[in-house]
């Protein structure tokens, strides 16, 4: 996923935003990645970005715990 596109999305990252509960917010911002996501691989749908996104965050969170200690 393209680092700038996700980091203009605080809803789909950001925990402590108002914007992160917001469901129509995370979906236009899934279907902006899922339209980048179809440039370079033409059968992502919109679970492939999602789950991309949970693996994203579960490594960054792993990482942060390894630091953390």
């Amino acid at each position: 996923m393209s680092k700038q596109l996700y980091e203009q999305d605080p809803c789909l990252w950001k925990i402590k935003s108002k914007d992160y509960i917001n469901k129509n917010l995370k979906r236009e911002a899934y279907d902006e990645l899922l339209k980048f996501c179809k440039k370079l691989i033409p059968e992502a749908n919109k679970d492939f970005v999602i789950k991309e996104n949970q693996i994203f965050r579960g490594s960054f969170r792993k990482k942060l715990k390894k630091i953390d200690l």
